[in-house]
């Protein structure tokens, strides 16, 4: 019961943020504070627990603890609650660590993002790569909101001050049908 009260606490603080941050976003783009609230509004977020165990073996070469990939949403807020080394942002063709700092949260721009605004903001790509060999005996735990607009929401571009580069052809397909075609892609 007290693991589920803080559960859901912690997902009502992350839905207020992403909120704050998406009307900050809008305003950014130039449109009107509440622009995504009709995108969001009946969202189908996910907050996951992520647990690396200790690595009491080295790992092979190319082994990564979480492989390259995209977030599949609109924004990621990812909270590292033990401070292991490991994640990397792809920049200019190079992996970066992104720094560790104490009580603050990591937010990536994810896919539908970056299809709402037509590139205008990229969906960060990222991976976790394994700690340094003194550190490999450290367990990496992290909770990552994954926040995913409402299911019916276009996955096409919709910000009016960017569209007008929209020469992509594709077809509208929503939200929801984004996300799964997303997961049957990986599963494969």
């Amino acid at each position: 019961d007290k693991f589920k009260k803080a559960w859901l606490a912690y997902y009502e603080e992350m839905e207020s943020l992403a909120d704050h941050l998406l009307s900050l976003m809008a305003r950014a783009l130039g449109l009107a504070d509440d622009w995504f609230v009709p995108f969001c509004d009946q969202h189908i977020t996910n907050l996951v627990g992520l647990y690396y165990p200790p690595q009491p073996v080295e790992p092979l070469p190319n082994q990564w603890r979480r492989g390259q990939h995209t977030d599949f949403g609109s924004l990621t807020l990812l909270y590292r609650a033990q401070h292991a080394a490991g994640l990397q942002v792809e920049h200019a063709g190079a992996w970066i660590d992104v720094p560790d700092l104490p009580g603050a949260l990591v937010v990536n721009v994810a896919d539908l993002m970056a299809v709402w605004t037509n590139g205008t903001w990229r969906s960060a790509l990222h991976r976790v790569a394994n700690p340094p060999t003194q550190d490999r005996l450290a367990a990496r735990l992290s909770f990552a909101f994954f926040h995913q607009p409402n299911y019916d929401a276009p996955a096409a571009c919709v910000v009016p001050t960017t569209c007008d580069r929209d020469e992509s052809g594709e077809s509208v397909v929503t939200s929801g049908d984004w996300v799964t075609r997303q997961i049957r892609r990986v599963q494969k």
